[in-house]
Protein backbone atom coordinates (compact mmCIF):
# COMPACT_ATOMS: atom_id res chain seq x y z
CA UNK A 1 0.00 0.00 0.00
CA UNK A 2 3.16 2.37 1.01
CA UNK A 3 4.39 1.77 -2.40
CA UNK A 4 0.93 2.91 -4.54
CA UNK A 5 0.52 5.59 -2.00
CA UNK A 6 3.87 6.87 -2.94
CA UNK A 7 3.53 6.56 -6.29
CA UNK A 8 0.25 8.67 -6.44
CA UNK A 9 1.88 11.54 -4.36
CA UNK A 10 4.90 11.96 -6.67
CA UNK A 11 3.03 12.75 -9.42
CA UNK A 12 1.10 14.87 -7.25
CA UNK A 13 4.44 16.88 -6.19
CA UNK A 14 5.52 16.69 -9.55
CA UNK A 15 2.76 18.34 -11.23
CA UNK A 16 3.99 21.61 -10.32
CA UNK A 17 6.82 21.83 -12.79
CA UNK A 18 4.95 19.82 -15.36
CA UNK A 19 1.95 22.22 -15.59
CA UNK A 20 1.32 24.45 -18.29
CA UNK A 21 -2.19 26.27 -18.95
CA UNK A 22 -4.47 24.24 -21.30
CA UNK A 23 -7.51 26.33 -23.34
CA UNK A 24 -10.33 27.30 -21.50
CA UNK A 25 -8.44 27.52 -17.91
CA UNK A 26 -7.70 24.07 -17.32
CA UNK A 27 -4.53 22.81 -15.98
CA UNK A 28 -3.20 19.08 -17.10
CA UNK A 29 0.51 17.63 -17.52
CA UNK A 30 2.82 18.96 -20.29
CA UNK A 31 2.47 17.08 -23.02
CA UNK A 32 -0.72 14.92 -22.56
CA UNK A 33 -3.33 17.15 -21.75
CA UNK A 34 -5.75 16.67 -24.17
CA UNK A 35 -9.23 17.52 -25.32
CA UNK A 36 -12.22 15.48 -24.25
CA UNK A 37 -15.76 14.99 -25.62
CA UNK A 38 -18.14 16.22 -23.28
CA UNK A 39 -21.91 15.28 -24.04
CA UNK A 40 -25.06 15.74 -21.78
CA UNK A 41 -23.79 14.25 -19.08
CA UNK A 42 -27.41 13.44 -17.31
CA UNK A 43 -27.89 10.91 -19.70
CA UNK A 44 -24.56 9.04 -18.50
CA UNK A 45 -26.07 7.21 -15.67
CA UNK A 46 -25.09 3.61 -16.41
CA UNK A 47 -21.31 3.74 -16.63
CA UNK A 48 -19.99 0.51 -14.30
CA UNK A 49 -18.83 1.49 -11.30
CA UNK A 50 -21.71 4.39 -10.96
CA UNK A 51 -24.78 3.01 -12.18
CA UNK A 52 -26.18 1.82 -8.45
CA UNK A 53 -25.63 5.21 -7.05
CA UNK A 54 -27.99 6.64 -9.60
CA UNK A 55 -30.84 4.31 -8.14
CA UNK A 56 -32.20 4.45 -4.37
CA UNK A 57 -29.27 2.17 -3.09
CA UNK A 58 -26.44 4.09 -2.36
CA UNK A 59 -22.31 2.22 -2.68
CA UNK A 60 -21.50 -0.57 -0.18
CA UNK A 61 -18.67 0.01 2.23
CA UNK A 62 -15.67 -1.08 0.24
CA UNK A 63 -15.39 -4.52 0.84
CA UNK A 64 -14.65 -8.22 -0.55
CA UNK A 65 -18.61 -8.37 -1.70
CA UNK A 66 -17.68 -5.08 -4.19
CA UNK A 67 -13.99 -6.02 -4.58
CA UNK A 68 -13.35 -2.99 -3.01
CA UNK A 69 -15.28 -0.49 -5.80
CA UNK A 70 -12.58 -2.14 -7.87
CA UNK A 71 -14.66 -1.15 -11.28
CA UNK A 72 -15.06 1.92 -10.12
CA UNK A 73 -11.57 2.64 -9.05
CA UNK A 74 -10.77 1.52 -12.43
CA UNK A 75 -13.21 3.94 -13.97
CA UNK A 76 -12.00 6.74 -12.60
CA UNK A 77 -8.38 6.01 -13.22
CA UNK A 78 -8.64 5.46 -16.74
CA UNK A 79 -10.18 8.76 -17.18
CA UNK A 80 -7.43 10.71 -15.10
CA UNK A 81 -4.79 9.02 -16.86
CA UNK A 82 -6.42 10.28 -20.78
CA UNK A 83 -7.02 13.46 -19.24
CA UNK A 84 -4.46 14.34 -17.36
CA UNK A 85 -1.63 12.02 -17.62
CA UNK A 86 -1.93 11.14 -13.77
CA UNK A 87 -3.28 7.62 -12.04
CA UNK A 88 -4.90 6.70 -9.10
CA UNK A 89 -3.68 3.06 -9.80
CA UNK A 90 -0.04 1.91 -10.51
CA UNK A 91 -1.49 0.71 -14.18
CA UNK A 92 -3.87 0.72 -16.31
CA UNK A 93 -4.10 -3.55 -15.57
CA UNK A 94 -3.54 -3.12 -11.62
CA UNK A 95 -5.70 -5.82 -9.89
CA UNK A 96 -8.19 -5.46 -7.56
CA UNK A 97 -5.61 -5.97 -5.17
CA UNK A 98 -4.84 -2.22 -5.27
CA UNK A 99 -8.34 -1.00 -4.99
CA UNK A 100 -8.08 -2.46 -1.28
CA UNK A 101 -4.75 -0.30 -1.05
CA UNK A 102 -6.45 2.79 -2.40
CA UNK A 103 -9.36 2.51 -0.09
CA UNK A 104 -7.63 1.99 3.14
CA UNK A 105 -5.10 4.60 2.13
CA UNK A 106 -5.13 7.24 5.10
CA UNK A 107 -2.48 9.18 3.28
CA UNK A 108 -4.50 10.30 0.23
CA UNK A 109 -7.45 11.98 0.44
CA UNK A 110 -9.55 10.48 -2.68
CA UNK A 111 -13.28 11.31 -3.31
CA UNK A 112 -16.15 11.11 -6.57
CA UNK A 113 -19.73 12.33 -7.14
CA UNK A 114 -22.07 10.85 -9.39
CA UNK A 115 -24.08 13.04 -12.23
CA UNK A 116 -27.41 13.07 -10.05
CA UNK A 117 -28.76 16.86 -9.06
CA UNK A 118 -27.89 17.19 -7.08
CA UNK A 119 -24.45 15.19 -7.27
CA UNK A 120 -24.30 12.53 -4.83
CA UNK A 121 -20.78 11.28 -3.36
CA UNK A 122 -20.04 8.03 -4.42
CA UNK A 123 -16.25 6.94 -3.51
CA UNK A 124 -14.04 8.13 -0.52
CA UNK A 125 -10.86 6.56 0.50
CA UNK A 126 -10.12 6.42 4.36
CA UNK A 127 -8.07 9.70 4.46
CA UNK A 128 -11.00 11.18 3.24
CA UNK A 129 -13.29 9.82 5.31
CA UNK A 130 -10.80 11.18 8.22
CA UNK A 131 -11.00 14.45 7.13
CA UNK A 132 -15.19 15.05 6.61
CA UNK A 133 -14.74 13.11 10.20
CA UNK A 134 -17.70 10.69 8.27
CA UNK A 135 -18.37 6.48 8.08
CA UNK A 136 -18.75 5.37 4.30
CA UNK A 137 -22.16 5.27 4.94
CA UNK A 138 -22.69 8.86 6.11
CA UNK A 139 -20.20 10.42 3.64
CA UNK A 140 -22.23 8.13 0.49
CA UNK A 141 -25.62 9.68 1.85
CA UNK A 142 -23.99 13.26 1.07
CA UNK A 143 -24.46 15.70 -1.89
CA UNK A 144 -21.84 17.65 -2.90
CA UNK A 145 -22.88 20.98 -1.31
CA UNK A 146 -23.34 18.98 1.78
CA UNK A 147 -20.10 18.90 2.34
CA UNK A 148 -18.97 22.56 2.04
CA UNK A 149 -19.34 24.80 5.08
CA UNK A 150 -22.12 26.90 3.35
CA UNK A 151 -24.29 24.48 1.15
CA UNK A 152 -25.96 27.66 -0.52
CA UNK A 153 -22.94 28.44 -2.27
CA UNK A 154 -22.28 25.19 -3.76
CA UNK A 155 -21.43 24.72 -7.54
CA UNK A 156 -23.43 22.14 -9.58
CA UNK A 157 -20.43 20.29 -8.82
CA UNK A 158 -16.68 19.80 -7.87
CA UNK A 159 -15.86 22.04 -10.86
CA UNK A 160 -17.58 23.59 -13.82
CA UNK A 161 -15.58 22.02 -16.63
CA UNK A 162 -13.95 23.86 -19.32
CA UNK A 163 -15.11 23.65 -22.84
CA UNK A 164 -13.26 21.09 -24.38
CA UNK A 165 -11.39 20.10 -21.16
CA UNK A 166 -12.16 18.22 -18.63
CA UNK A 167 -9.90 19.01 -15.35
CA UNK A 168 -7.90 21.32 -13.33
CA UNK A 169 -5.89 22.22 -9.93
CA UNK A 170 -7.42 23.55 -7.14
CA UNK A 171 -11.16 22.94 -5.30
CA UNK A 172 -13.27 25.83 -4.70
CA UNK A 173 -14.93 26.32 -1.77
CA UNK A 174 -14.74 25.81 2.46
CA UNK A 175 -15.41 22.48 3.55
CA UNK A 176 -16.66 21.50 6.94
CA UNK A 177 -16.43 18.15 8.61
CA UNK A 178 -18.70 16.26 10.65
CA UNK A 179 -16.99 17.49 13.83
CA UNK A 180 -16.82 21.37 12.94
CA UNK A 181 -13.54 21.34 11.20
CA UNK A 182 -13.24 23.49 8.25
CA UNK A 183 -10.23 23.55 5.45
CA UNK A 184 -9.97 24.04 1.99
CA UNK A 185 -8.67 22.12 -1.10
CA UNK A 186 -6.92 24.33 -2.70
CA UNK A 187 -4.23 22.21 -4.24
CA UNK A 188 -6.46 19.39 -5.29
CA UNK A 189 -6.61 17.87 -8.85
CA UNK A 190 -9.65 17.82 -10.12
CA UNK A 191 -11.02 15.88 -13.19
CA UNK A 192 -13.89 14.61 -14.93
CA UNK A 193 -14.92 10.69 -14.71
CA UNK A 194 -16.05 9.30 -18.02
CA UNK A 195 -17.80 5.99 -18.87
CA UNK A 196 -16.08 2.97 -20.29
CA UNK A 197 -18.38 1.51 -22.99
CA UNK A 198 -19.44 -1.09 -20.63
CA UNK A 199 -23.18 0.83 -20.18
CA UNK A 200 -25.42 1.78 -23.43
CA UNK A 201 -23.65 4.46 -25.33
CA UNK A 202 -21.64 5.39 -22.24
CA UNK A 203 -18.46 5.87 -23.73
CA UNK A 204 -16.81 8.97 -23.16
CA UNK A 205 -19.69 10.10 -21.56
CA UNK A 206 -19.58 12.06 -18.36
CA UNK A 207 -20.27 10.22 -15.34
CA UNK A 208 -19.08 11.69 -12.38
CA UNK A 209 -16.34 13.74 -10.79
CA UNK A 210 -13.06 13.28 -8.90
CA UNK A 211 -10.66 14.78 -6.55
CA UNK A 212 -7.46 13.95 -5.48
CA UNK A 213 -5.14 15.13 -2.93
CA UNK A 214 -2.14 14.03 -0.42
CA UNK A 215 -3.76 14.53 2.99
CA UNK A 216 -0.69 16.64 4.23
CA UNK A 217 -1.61 19.09 1.77
CA UNK A 218 -5.39 20.18 3.08
CA UNK A 219 -5.69 23.54 4.23
CA UNK A 220 -6.67 23.61 7.81
CA UNK A 221 -8.44 26.33 8.84
CA UNK A 222 -11.12 26.99 11.85
CA UNK A 223 -11.62 24.08 14.68
CA UNK A 224 -8.46 22.00 14.43
CA UNK A 225 -7.63 22.64 17.77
Amino acid sequence: RKAAEHQCSGLLTERKAAEHQCRGGATCVEGVGRPTSHTNPMVANIALGFCLVLSCARPSVPGPDNEWHYQQVKVMDRSIRQICGQAILPSPTASAAHAINLASSELLVIAAHDVSNPPRMVYATQAALDLWEMDWGEFVSKSWGELLADPGKAQSSIFESPAGWGSKFGCDGTFLSSGGRKFALGDAMVWDVHGDGDGDGDQGQVVGQAVMLRASDVQKLDGWG
